[in-house]
């Protein structure tokens, strides 16, 4: 997954995940810190999902990473795995607007909600998957959510519109992160 915080990564990813196991350090930090950052546990966090991601994949289950990766770096690190265990890739952006991202960050529970100048930062970092520099090529799979997701019937209309082949709608158990 590729796309700002509050973008609707994890929402589409629950949506969508067929039989893969999601891989979210959102998750990871919340369950051991009881909240979704700690800056000083970052390594720890992130050496937990590389090592999960490892041990699925080696067990050919498919897997989706639940994360940012806004940056060529970021997204390298999943595709450098991939190769080591010979796991098919693919990139879904989930691209949705700064402002957008914004608005739903406001309205996250307090326990959620993102310190406000973070999500402008993202934007500021963030590298276009579409330019790939990344070892190893991925599919990407571009997905625009509208500004407002207030009904799955409008999705369903966008998914069709926009010709979306899901990675993981069809069945490619075992090959994927």
């Amino acid at each position: 997954m590729v796309g700002l915080a509050r973008s609707g990564k994890s929402t589409w990813t629950r949506k969508h995940n067929k039989d893969a196991v999601i891989v979210c350090p959102d998750t990871i930090r919340s369950e051991i810190f009881g909240h979704q950052f700690h800056k000083n546990a970052e390594d720890f966090v992130w050496a937990i999902a590389k090592s999960m991601v490892k041990i699925l994949i080696g067990q050919k289950i498919d897997v989706i990473v639940d994360a940012t990766n806004l940056t060529y770096f970021a997204r390298g690190e999943w595709l450098r795995i991939a190769n080591d265990y010979s796991a098919n890739v693919r990139i879904v952006w989930i691209k949705t607007s700064v402002k957008e991202c914004i608005r739903r960050n406001n309205k996250s529970s307090e326990g959620k909600k993102l310190p406000s100048d973070v999500i402008e930062k993202m934007a500021m970092i963030f590298e276009n998957p579409h330019y790939i520099k990344e070892k190893g090529k991925a599919p990407i799979e571009l997905i625009e959510i509208p500004k407002r997701q207030e009904s799955k019937s409008k999705i369903k209309s966008l998914e069709r519109f926009l010709g979306i082949n899901n990675y993981y709608q069809h069945g490619s158990h075992g090959k994927g992160t």
